[in-house]
């Protein structure tokens, strides 16, 4: 573990103490960035609970879970070669914990979605301590809540002790060295995305832009016949192939594709076979990383030149979670689902207000994470002009 790494698990391993000592309900948060390593130390929890609870034999009085996100839990399963029977009390979904569990250790919790309804639910099976692991930055779809400020409001309003409780802890709390992309590409995307300000003292040299698009597909398959190298795009085209249709999902001129599959234990498998070069959503890569990244940038995200910020533009995409209905009558956006045997969209009756900001927050965050997969290169072709030559002069 880094320095940064090791400082929280120590912060952690006082405070079992003191619950083994003391049960009381208890939320601690803990963010950083893509690749800065809150998974490893979340799972690290897992081993000082039991050898601070029980002399090292779990409980099941602890467990590691996750808001959603099926790709990431049939990695993490395959990964610990965990039978079917007993994956639950190694990796769950939320909502599928036991009651009175003594510690809770939620990954990728800016994902979860009616935050109060679920936090409720967890404390209501009588949970002890939670450990929420997130990053404001890797909230993606209309729904997600699970910010900083909006889980210490909820604790601050149910009384439940909260950490980081100052801001000397709040820093502390916050993992900051890179652990798998360039530290150099992390900070570009920082400064490229939300913070103009954000210090770039060398220029970002694990980034190439490629002028054809047939280029990146030769870079890309050069690199893929030596190293895990993925096509990660925007979800700016249909999933004609998830129900095991032929057709090719992607299509730019001479260039076709299939979506990744959708079966999560066949995304494993993709995910480690070279040799497949179908496309990786944004589902299937968040939470996962790669050595190298081949990505097009579409007009789902443009640079507006004239007034310098990003356009998010939410007509270009072909993401269910994105395909709502406005209504001109209450000014909310209502969520809707594909009725496959309608063929036709669905309302859902709780709406969403969903502003131009929220939209372009959202689209650069999902940009930001497909960025940060690689461990050693990301190729980029871009649609637009405009937004290549901005991405070049902050990079």
């Amino acid at each position: 573990m880094k320095e940064d790494q090791q400082d929280i698990v120590n912060y952690i391993i006082e405070h079992l103490k003191n619950q083994k000592d003391n049960p009381h309900k208890e939320i601690v948060v803990i963010s950083g960035g893509p690749g800065t390593g809150k998974t490893i130390v979340g799972i690290r929890f897992i081993l000082e609970y039991v050898n601070i609870f029980n002399d090292g034999k779990n409980d099941n009085k602890v467990i590691f879970c996750l808001p959603k996100s099926q790709t990431v839990k049939a990695v993490f399963d395959a990964a610990c070669s965990v039978d079917e029977e007993y994956e639950k009390e190694y990796c769950c979904y939320l909502q599928e914990i036991s009651r009175n569990q003594n510690l809770v250790v939620v990954d990728e919790a800016h994902r979860i979605t009616k935050l109060e309804d679920s936090l409720n639910e967890v404390f209501e099976k009588e949970t002890k301590m939670v450990i929420l692991l997130q990053d404001d930055h890797q909230m993606l779809r209309p729904g997600e809540e699970g910010t900083y400020d909006a889980i210490k409001e909820y604790a601050n309003r149910k009384r439940i002790q909260f950490s980081p409780a100052i801001p000397k802890e709040e820093k502390l709390l916050t993992l900051i060295d890179e652990k798998r992309c360039s530290d150099k590409l992390f900070k570009g995307l920082t400064k490229l995305f939300y913070d103009d300000s954000a210090p770039l003292e060398e220029t970002v040299d694990c980034v190439k832009v490629f002028n054809d698009l047939s280029d990146l597909v030769k870079w890309k398959d050069e690199q893929a016949s030596k190293s895990k190298t993925k096509y990660i795009f925007p979800f700016c085209w249909p999933w004609k192939s998830r129900n095991g249709q032929e057709d090719k999902d992607i299509v730019i001129g001479e260039f076709s594709r299939q979506w990744n599959p959708a079966d999560t234990d066949e995304q494993v498998i993709w995910l480690n076979d070279n040799k497949d070069d179908r496309v990786a959503c944004i589902y299937t890569s968040q939470g996962l990383d790669m050595d190298n990244v081949a990505l097009v940038w579409w007009d789902d995200l443009v640079w507006d030149d004239v007034n310098s910020k990003w356009i998010g533009n939410i007509e270009k995409l072909k993401d269910p979670a994105f395909r709502s209905v406005y209504d001109k009558t209450t000014h909310r956006w209502n969520q809707a689902k594909w009725d496959w045997k309608t063929k036709r969209d669905v309302i859902v009756e709780d709406g969403f207000s969903l502003s131009q900001e929220d939209v372009d927050t959202l689209i650069k965050n999902t940009y930001y994470v497909m960025l940060s997969r690689p461990r050693k290169k990301v190729g980029i072709w871009f649609k637009n002009e405009a937004t290549k030559k901005h991405v070049l002069e902050v990079l």
